[in-house]
């Protein structure tokens, strides 16, 4: 596997196999619109072509040389600097800012983003807000700003200081660690450093948030909670954590003591939300069924809302949450009290018609999503500017990755859904060849299991296609929502 592949692999998650705990989002501000990039290309590259972040300059005005205290970045990070270490802003095809004509924190629908009485608030004004001085803050921190509803970073140690109860680490990812902070429903805090060399760019962590806040909306979509902005070196509590986490099981990334005071990092605060696909046992093939056919009816949606691809639907983005503890609820509707004999010590209880609300899918990571806002001719995407992404072997994940690239032929911020199509076929494969399910006990799972199996086959990209031709050129599906209609039609039950 090539050296900067780590991001898009089985590493691409932000928890342990003994610890699989995932997200799930809330929402950002109301108080957003978009503009046309080309009203704010020239003043991003004006900004951004020295855009360190180091905003605490001495306040004599004196040039401050550039930092040297972080002599090397995570290992993962520095596999993978190709993507990020670019600068390419006009990229971006739009920008999140503050609503104009009224500040965004006199919104009054914004509580999303503001401390809920269910967490720790992050410190008050006078103890957490950091201390800059006159010199301009570059273009684009000020815009992550104001999305997430500050007017500057807080302080990284105060605001975990903030957390009253245990904090663990549970996992990493290439551009960061993942803490769980032990609470009666718990928090999963996801830290990423961002803005210098190797790390990942603001104008990622801004689609994104964009790109979750509208899906957020949607079934099937993970809902983003809060996002804060903190600045500072780590602190010594998260520190011992991450030291005990490496002991126990051997961190691929550096020791994040490193990080200089002007440090800058994006923390989302989620919810738990179920364990990733790859790390889920599939009981039957009830439930493999379910999986897909819930996962490409939550596309659907995104399709017809959205113009929504994601891009990215490996395993690892797909949670699995069993309902386990509402098991016997549908008992209370279904057994009658009234005509149970006392003389009789056993009770029939009725077995359940279906499994269909025993599972719930919910799709994360919209890091390399495209979709366009309703009503804005402007689409959210990413470039796929990583020559690496596409370098990939020895998974039929990097194989969907150079097939996207025929299917949009560069052209990244062009509609196509069948990339969604792609990536259902990638999940038919993981179900079928990669997870290990029980043999079918009945004729009803034989059926469920041939259904796979039929699918899988025609959704194959090159079927009976000529050499050089586009992928999915013969199949008679265009997009997920093409897919869902005739599956309805001919597997409804």
């Amino acid at each position: 596997m090539p050296s900067g592949m780590r991001t898009y692999g089985t590493r691409r998650r932000y928890v342990s196999k003994d610890n699989a705990i995932w997200a799930s989002l809330d929402e950002l501000p109301q108080a957003l619109h978009m503009i046309d990039t080309n009203v704010t290309n020239n003043e991003f590259n004006k900004h951004t072509s020295s855009f360190s972040l180091e905003i605490d300059k001495k306040s004599s005005g004196a040039k401050r040389s550039e930092d040297k205290s972080v002599k090397s970045l995570p290992k993962a990070v520095d596999k993978t600097d190709g993507r990020h270490s670019k600068s390419n802003l006009h990229l971006v095809p739009t920008i999140v800012v503050p609503s104009h004509g009224r500040n965004i924190n006199e919104t009054k629908d914004n509580s999303a983003l503001n401390t809920s009485t269910s967490e720790p608030k992050s410190t008050s004004d006078t103890n957490t807000r950091l201390q800059e001085n006159s010199h301009k803050m570059p273009t684009q921190l000020a815009f992550l700003l104001g999305l997430v509803d500050q007017e500057m970073p807080v302080s990284f140690k105060d605001y975990i200081k903030s957390f009253k109860s245990p904090i663990y680490k549970i996992g990493e990812a290439s551009y960061s660690e993942v803490f769980k902070v032990e609470k009666d429903e718990p928090i999963v805090l996801k830290i990423m450093p961002f803005g210098k060399k190797n790390q990942i760019r603001c104008s990622d962590i801004i689609n994104e948030l964009k790109i979750t806040k509208k899906l957020s909306k949607l079934e099937g979509y993970v809902n983003l909670r809060r996002a804060i902005i903190v600045k500072g070196t780590y602190p010594s509590i998260l520190i011992e954590e991450w030291d005990k986490y490496d002991l126990q099981k051997e961190s691929e990334n550096e020791r994040p003591n490193r990080y200089h005071s002007s440090q800058l990092y994006c923390i989302l605060c989620l919810n738990h939300s179920g364990t990733d696909l790859e790390h889920v046992e599939l009981s039957n093939w009830f439930e493999a069924w379910l999986i897909f056919n819930k996962t490409m009816k939550v596309l659907a949606i995104g399709e017809r809302n959205f113009e929504f691809e994601h891009r990215d639907m490996h395993w690892g983005n797909i949670l699995i949450k069993r309902r386990d503890d509402e098991d016997l609820s549908y008992l209370l509707d279904e057994v009658s009290f009234d005509e149970f004999d006392s003389s009789n010590t056993s009770l029939t209880v009725p077995e359940r018609s279906s499994t269909a609300d025993s599972l719930d899918i919910t799709l994360i990571d919209f890091t390399l999503a495209r979709m366009r806002h309703t009503g804005s001719s402007s689409p959210i995407f990413n470039e796929f500017d990583d020559p690496d992404l596409f370098n990939g072997r020895d998974d039929y994940q990097f194989d969907i990755y150079r097939l996207m690239a025929k299917v949009t032929k560069g052209h990244w911020d062009e509609y196509f859904p069948k990339t969604n199509i792609l990536w259902l076929h990638y999940l038919l494969h993981q179900i079928l060849y990669r997870k290990t399910i029980p043999k079918p006990r009945d004729h009803h799972e034989q059926q469920l299991m041939e259904r796979l199996k039929k699918l899988f086959k025609l959704l194959e990209p090159l079927q009976r296609s000529r050499r050089g031709s586009c992928p999915l050129q013969n199949c008679a599906f265009s997009s997920a929502t093409s897919l869902d209609e005739w599956v309805s039609q001919r597997f409804d039950e």
